[in-house]
């Protein structure tokens, strides 16, 4: 079985860095990585331990970023970070912005033709996920609707 490598590891860390980047770590958010690592069957014993122990003690993004040497895993943290944000129920303002230094700082890393090429899969993926949602809403009930329009505008 092949082994998580080091740039895999350092992009999960980064993930739990930008996690705490708002100094508290939410039960949704620990939660879901907690799941993650504990069935993830890439990762060994040693790999798991180092990312529990970030779970429990904050770590900084600068600390990690440079570790993740591969681009495929920058591109990873980049797919993964809305998931990992909305977790706890909330988007802050902060974290839009985290995740937009993210990608800031990893599509500077890219050649500009590949940059343009993940630009058009990005804005893809965003009609996408606006079509997945349009048809989830579609199979709703009125009141189903409007509790989820509510929400989603009051709480994001």
């Amino acid at each position: 079985m092949t082994q998580a490598t080091s740039s895999q590891i350092a992009m999960w860390r980064a993930a739990i860095a930008l996690v705490w980047s708002d100094h508290r770590l939410e039960e949704g958010e620990k939660e879901r990585l907690t799941q993650f690592f504990e069935n993830n069957r890439y990762l060994s014993e040693q790999q798991k331990a180092t990312l529990k122990n970030d779970l429990a003690t904050p770590i900084a993004l600068d600390d990690v970023w440079k570790d993740i040497t591969e681009k495929q895993d920058r591109a990873q943290l980049i797919d993964i970070l809305p998931t990992l944000f909305h977790s706890d129920g909330s988007y802050t303002e902060d974290e839009k912005s985290r995740y937009q230094q993210v990608l800031n700082d990893h599509m500077s890393t890219l050649d500009v033709g590949t940059a343009t090429e993940i630009a058009k899969m990005a804005e893809e993926s965003r009609k996408n996920r606006a079509k997945e949602e349009s048809d989830f809403i579609n199979g709703m009930n009125k009141a189903e609707k409007l509790l989820y329009l509510l929400d989603k505008k009051l709480f994001g």
